[in-house]
């Protein structure tokens, strides 16, 4: 939530397959203001230790593969990502190293 306190962190998302995504195949944001996006990240909860593996399938070709919007990102571990089918996204911002968007 955009101002919000808090933290998240180590979590793990392992062996999904995605299947008639119509919005992003993976999202991760920090820009919540009452339930809608504001396009402009806040650091008040940070996201450590987010692991993502073997995670993949088809999304729709209006959709995007991946969207990670962070002011304070950090520890992501992305292994065996295949998704296909969407746009990549250009307005990628905060994204941890060793991770494409």
């Amino acid at each position: 939530m955009y101002n919000a306190t808090g933290s998240v962190s180590d979590i793990t998302y392992k062996n999904i397959a995605l299947k008639n995504i119509t919005w992003y195949g993976i999202l991760v944001r920090q820009d919540y203001l009452n339930g809608n996006p504001t396009g402009t990240p806040t650091a008040g909860v940070p996201i450590s230790g987010l692991t993502l593996e073997n995670v993949g399938g088809h999304v729709n070709s209006n959709c995007t593969d991946a969207y990670i919007l962070c002011a304070s990102c950090s520890d992501f571990r992305f292994s065996d990502i295949s998704i296909t089918g969407g746009k990549k996204s250009a307005n990628c911002m905060g994204v941890p190293t060793g991770i494409s968007c």
